[in-house]
């Protein structure tokens, strides 16, 4: 079983790379642009955060509910991934999927440090 993996790790090297760099210029992409937004869109994110972080101390937040939407939606993305995955069209596509999903992450990321001030 262990060399069956390391064959398919070694056959496959060359798309694990790609996706890795789709991911990481995502990454870049996205804190490049959370620290590149002007005064009033990073005062007016840093509002609706705090709304929101209020909204969670006066109320329970609907733990099951936040599951259940967060499930759908990165299944979807898995899903599509997966028919993508049989047409040769949609390895672009799902290496601009994974940049997206590293966009997101950098964005959030960045944005949050730029709120702490660091």
């Amino acid at each position: 079983m262990e060399n069956l993996i390391k064959k398919h790790l070694y056959d496959n090297i060359r798309g694990y790379l790609i996706l890795l760099v789709c991911l990481l210029v995502g990454v870049a992409l996205g804190s490049y642009c959370a620290f590149g937004y002007g005064e009033s869109v990073a005062a007016y994110m840093k509002e609706f955060i705090s709304s929101a972080e209020e909204l969670f101390k006066s109320s329970s937040p609907d733990f099951n509910g936040v599951f259940k939407t967060a499930f759908e939606s990165s299944f979807s993305d898995a899903v599509i991934i997966w028919l993508l995955g049989f047409t040769v069209i949609g390895t672009v596509i799902i290496w601009l999927l994974i940049a997206k999903s590293g966009f997101m992450c950098g964005f959030i990321t960045g944005f949050l440090i730029r709120l702490s001030g660091f």
